[in-house]
């Protein structure tokens, strides 16, 4: 790949990869304050309130994903039950990252707050669920750029 190429592909999914980002923050916001809630202030197993704060922040996710980040993809298709279960499967294995990585950094440096190892866990699966969102969901039907503006 050429570097007027990558420069290309860069600009072309950065504005879709900041919606991304933004929608990925606001499903973090909720996942965190549901997670700092029944973990840290109602001591209940962080795994427990991390599968809890997950299932909420998905379902938040997808929606704002397929309206809003993904929408020249998803112009011609209302929110589903298919595509949802698709996002869910595909974010289980980001939970499954997330998981992993909320156990190591509880383990290896039992911090004060268990929400600060559940924002590691986080952070561990955005890459993964960024690029399976794009690809796996949301990829299958592309309406041409200059069709739809993004905004």
């Amino acid at each position: 790949m050429n570097l007027d190429r990558l420069k290309s592909t860069a600009r072309d999914h950065l504005p879709e990869f900041l919606k991304f980002g933004t929608v990925g923050g606001v499903g973090t916001l909720i996942n965190l304050a549901i997670f700092y809630g029944l973990v840290d202030v109602a001591g209940l197993h962080a795994n427990f309130g991390a599968v809890v704060a997950f299932a909420v922040a998905v379902t938040n996710n997808y929606v704002l994903n397929h309206l809003w980040t993904f929408r020249r993809q998803t112009a011609s298709t209302p929110l589903n039950l298919r595509t949802y279960l698709r996002f869910v499967a595909v974010s289980l294995v980001g939970l499954a990252v997330n998981l992993v990585v909320l156990n190591v950094v509880m383990a290896a440096f039992h911090p004060r707050l268990a929400v600060i190892a559940q924002a590691w866990g986080i952070l561990a699966g955005l890459v993964f669920n960024y690029l399976s969102s794009k690809w796996l969901v949301f990829g299958r039907k592309r309406a041409p750029s200059a069709d739809r503006p993004d905004s």
